[in-house]
């Protein structure tokens, strides 16, 4: 296991071995107060201090011909000598946590919304993205757990859902172009018991 600080994003890494054989890293963010959990191909976290580079170095050091290959821009704190970055490593090589959006899963825990209940409607509250939605509703706490099928929110945001039962929890995969997913509102009705 090991563990870093990101003051920049104010976040808490621990990289570890999982039950599975892969690794996995445990993020808290002291910002929001928030945990998380990622698959990683990683094995250790940690900080390093960059070099500096000018523009000519970027090819003579690094090897870069095409300013279209670098892997962060110009700008970035990765090209700017002696500043912090939060790092990994996997074999012999220093990699930087960048790239593209991940296909995330936020899951809620189970919600009790009365003893009978219909979940009817979701709207996450994610910006410049949208979201599918599956809900997991079951009577007792021991029912198997078994999420419907995905439902994509609308132009304005919302899911029609319609889940019966005492425990409900919900399955929220963004899409889009997205930075930030805060939650998930939902419409609950009563219903009624025979």
């Amino acid at each position: 296991m090991s563990a870093s600080v990101d003051p920049i994003k104010k976040l808490v890494v621990w990289n570890y071995k999982n039950v599975d054989g892969g690794r996995s890293i445990l993020v808290y963010n002291w910002q929001l107060n928030k945990w998380s959990r990622v698959e990683t191909l990683t094995t250790g976290v940690g900080s390093i201090t960059t070099t500096g580079y000018t523009l000519e170095g970027l090819e003579t050091v690094l090897g870069y011909t095409d300013l279209d290959a670098l892997p962060a821009s110009l700008d970035d704190r990765l090209w700017v000598g002696g500043k912090f970055l939060f790092a990994g490593f996997k074999d012999a090589n220093i990699v930087t946590f960048t790239g593209s959006t991940y296909n995330s899963e936020l899951i809620t825990p189970d919600l009790e919304l009365g003893y009978n209940s219909v979940v009817t409607l979701a709207r996450p509250q994610i910006d410049n993205g949208s979201a599918t939605i599956k809900v997991a509703s079951r009577r007792e706490l021991d029912d198997n757990i078994a999420f419907g099928s995905s439902v994509t929110t609308s132009s304005e945001g919302r899911a029609s859902l319609r889940s019966a039962g005492r425990y409900h929890r919900l399955s929220v995969s963004p899409t889009g172009n997205w930075t930030n997913a805060v939650g998930v509102d939902i419409e609950v009705k009563p219903q009624g018991g025979r």
